[in-house]
């Protein structure tokens, strides 16, 4: 968001794959938005990925819902919009956006890794109806500008959206239609940091290929990724994340090498790199060698300062005896400065499986 006076500039950004002839659109319950009807709404426009963007200038403060649907390119038909599955989405827009960085200097931010356990009807007393709002507490508690999660459905992306108006997200599923299968959405503060670009890759060897898996893992596994502008600043810095494969080693290997090669490739120029992650593997395996030294360097997070915990994956126990799988890697140049294994918990109910990781990171002040 920018402002001017009380006018606020929002952005809207989906990455979607529609039918030929067809576009995306956004409705909601402000005038800017058409006030429901379908017939006014804004229409995005598309760039190269499957990416749909606009614009539109709403009075701040104000709260308001709004709705993604697909329809006909030239206008909206009664015989073809098809509404987004799930509740409206909520936005919350401030009068004076919160600009500064999160920990006290301008050039430092918040990150956060998040596996929040897959909507999984067989969980019993940890199914994701009595999670859903522990997910989103943890979240609000620490504030960070960027939330790399994995295992999200889209009816889970959809439930901490409406509970996070303050974050905006990007991704889509790893199968072959946008909203099917689980992705690894990136969530970002909305009224901070702004898309210029991003897109998801499959981690195979046709990344392109929605749904394809040629590394012999068994199920699709992508990785999702943005360059991000400080509206203040205008600083940039490029956000990986994924979910490796949980029982293929050389897929784990390969995926590791071509995000790395991606990476090189797509951020000439920036050093301001991070890459969040369940990455599967513990730190002493090889993939973690490949993210770390191939193509371009990159630091563990963990590394920094006294850790007193050690495991991410704690099956529900909130225990330290499980393994560290979960990972926050940033470009060698960026500063370290904090790291945290967040054990939050209400009354020993777990928000996932996972427990949430966090980073206090400096960017490199010449990309700002």
């Amino acid at each position: 968001m920018e402002s001017s006076n009380n006018l606020v500039k929002v952005s809207f950004y989906r990455q979607k794959q529609v039918r030929y002839g067809e576009s995306v659109y956004v409705s909601g319950e402000i005038p800017a938005l058409g006030d429901w009807n379908p017939y006014r709404a804004l229409k995005l426009k598309w760039s190269e990925g499957n990416n749909w963007s606009g614009e539109i200038y709403v009075q701040a403060p104000s709260d308001f819902e709004y709705k993604y649907f697909v329809s006909y390119t030239g206008e909206p038909r009664p015989d073809n919009i098809r509404w987004e599955e799930g509740s409206n989405s909520k936005m919350s827009v401030p009068r004076r956006s919160s600009l500064l960085g999160t920990s006290g200097s301008i050039n430092d931010i918040r990150v956060m890794s998040f596996n929040i356990r897959f909507d999984n009807p067989d969980d019993g007393a940890n199914c994701w109806e009595n999670r859903k709002d522990l997910v989103a507490n943890v979240i609000k508690v620490y504030g960070c500008d960027f939330i790399g999660i994995q295992e999200a459905l889209f009816n889970q992306i959809n439930d901490l959206q409406n509970r996070l108006p303050m974050y905006k997200w990007y991704g889509r599923g790893r199968d072959e239609k946008s909203e099917q299968g689980e992705g690894v959405p990136i969530f970002y503060l909305g009224d901070k940091w702004e898309i210029e670009e991003g897109n998801t890759f499959w981690l195979s060897d046709t990344p392109s290929v929605p749904g394809s898996k040629t590394y012999g893992n068994t199920l699709p596994r992508i990785c999702t990724w943005a360059r991000f502008r400080n509206l203040k600043t205008g600083g940039k810095v490029f956000i990986y994340n994924c979910h490796l494969d949980h029982e293929n080693s050389i897929s784990q290997r390969k995926a590791c090498a071509q995000i790395k090669c991606h990476m090189a490739k797509n951020c000439k120029g920036c050093e301001n790199i991070i890459l969040t992650g369940d990455l599967n593997v513990t730190p002493s395996n090889e993939a973690i060698q490949i993210v770390s030294n191939q193509e371009i360097k990159m630091k563990d997070s963990y590394n920094v300062g006294v850790n007193q915990s050690k495991a991410t994956f704690h099956y529900w126990t909130g225990m330290d005896d499980g393994i560290r799988i979960d990972y926050i890697f940033a470009h060698e140049s960026i500063n370290i400065k904090e790291f945290r294994i967040a054990k939050d918990n209400f009354k020993n109910k777990y928000p996932s499986d996972h427990f949430p990781i966090i980073s206090v990171l400096t960017l490199k002040s010449e990309e700002y």
